[in-house]
């Protein structure tokens, strides 16, 4: 099986739409660095919750064009699994 877990975070390489969401991982991930205070549980939570909205969302995104990839086999003829 490959990883792909590790490729993830090696950055963006010349496609300008994955460098835009490279970035905002990048920001996301920076706002959670260090300490929570006490009492921002309830502002950690909404970020955590509209973060999740949008992984949602972008993973709609890509199943579209990789459900018609699919039916036209194209994928597979690509190595997609």
């Amino acid at each position: 099986m490959t990883n792909h877990t590790a490729a993830a975070h090696t950055g963006p390489g010349d496609d300008p739409v994955a460098a835009r969401a490279f970035a905002a991982v990048e920001e996301f991930t920076q706002t959670f660095q260090g300490e929570i205070p006490f009492g921002a549980a309830g502002e950690v939570l909404a970020r955590v919750e509209k973060a999740h909205a949008l992984i949602d969302t972008l993973t709609l995104a890509v199943l579209s064009p990789l459900a018609a990839m699919e039916s036209s086999g194209e994928l597979l003829h690509s190595g997609g699994q």
